[in-house]
C-alpha cells in the first residue's frame, strides 16, 4: 500500500531496535510499555511547568511547593487543566486568600495590643482629653477636663464642665486620670463643643482676639471689653481714646 509491503507486528508500534531485542516474553513487553508511558508523563508535566514559566514567570511558581502545583493541576473531577491561564489564576486566587488570611491574624493580634495596652474605663472616672491644635489658642492648655457619662460598645460619652460632648470617643482618644475631679453631677444637662470647652478654659480667652470697636471712649459697659472686665488692646480701636486701658 502506497508504494511499500503492508507489514504487522510489534514492530510498528514505535519501538526501537533497542527495545525489540530484549523482548523475549510478554512482561518484558509490558516493561516496555510502562517505561514509555512514565517517559511521557514526565514529558507533559514538564511541559506544564513550562507553560507556567512562561504565562506566569519563575517567582511565583517558586513560591508553590511540589504537592501544591500538583493539586492546582488537577480538577474536581481529576481531569488535567490544559488551560495554562486557568491554572495561573487559581494560583494567583490561592495567594490572595493566604495575603487576606494573614491580614486578618495580624488584625486580631493589633486587636489584642490594643485592648492590653488601653484598659476599659468606667462611667464616673476623670479623664483628659487633647485638643487639636486648631480648637486653642497657642497659650491655652493642650488637654480640657472630663467625666466619662456611659460606655457603650467600646464607646465613650464625655462630659465637661461646660456641657456634653457630641461625638462618642474611642479608648485611645483620652486618658484616665489618677483622681476623680468631676463627677456627671456637675456636668450641664446641654451639649457643647471640644472647641468652647477649650476657650472656657482658658486663662486668655481662647482662640483668636477679643477686641471691641468702641468709638465713644469706652465708658461704660457698651464697650465689650468693659463688660467682660477686659482691659482693651491694640486691636480694639486704634488710636482712638479709651478709658478701658491700662494707662487709665
Amino acid at each position: 500500500m502506497f508504494g511499500r509491503l503492508m507489514t504487522m507486528g510489534i514492530s510498528d508500534d514505535g519501538l526501537t531496535p533497542e527495545e525489540l531485542e530484549r523482548i523475549q516474553s510478554e512482561e518484558d513487553l509490558e516493561a516496555v510499555f510502562n517505561s514509555q508511558k512514565r517517559a511521557r508523563d514526565f514529558e507533559e508535566n514538564n511541559n506544564i511547568e513550562k507553560g507556567l514559566e512562561q504565562i506566569a514567570g519563575p517567582s511565583i511558581l517558586s513560591n508553590y511547593l511540589e504537592n501544591d502545583l500538583k493539586a492546582a493541576v488537577v480538577e474536581e473531577n481529576d481531569e488535567e487543566l490544559t488551560d495554562y491561564s486557568l491554572l495561573v489564576e487559581r494560583l494567583i486566587q490561592k495567594e490572595r486568600e493566604g495575603a487576606r488570611l494573614a491580614q486578618k491574624k495580624q488584625a486580631k493580634k493589633m486587636l489584642e495590643s490594643s485592648n492590653k495596652r488601653f484598659q476599659p474605663v468606667l462611667p464616673g472616672s476623670s479623664v483628659v482629653i487633647p485638643v487639636p491644635s486648631f480648637d486653642r489658642a497657642k497659650g491655652d492648655f493642650r488637654n480640657v477636663m472630663g467625666t466619662v457619662m456611659t460606655e457603650e460598645g467600646g464607646f465613650y460619652q464625655i462630659g465637661t464642665s461646660q456641657g456634653i460632648l457630641p461625638q462618642m470617643f474611642t479608648r485611645n482618644q483620652f486618658e484616665p486620670t489618677a483622681t476623680n475631679f468631676l463627677s456627671p453631677d456637675q456636668v450641664p444637662d446641654k451639649k457643647t463643643t471640644l472647641r468652647t470647652t477649650a476657650i472656657g478654659a482658658s486663662p486668655i480667652g481662647g482662640q483668636g482676639f477679643f477686641h471691641c470697636n468702641c468709638l465713644t471712649g469706652c465708658e461704660n459697659d457698651r464697650c465689650k471689653c468693659r463688660r467682660n472686665k477686659r482691659v482693651c488692646n491694640s486691636k480694639c480701636h486704634g488710636s482712638k481714646s479709651c478709658k478701658n486701658s491700662d494707662n487709665q
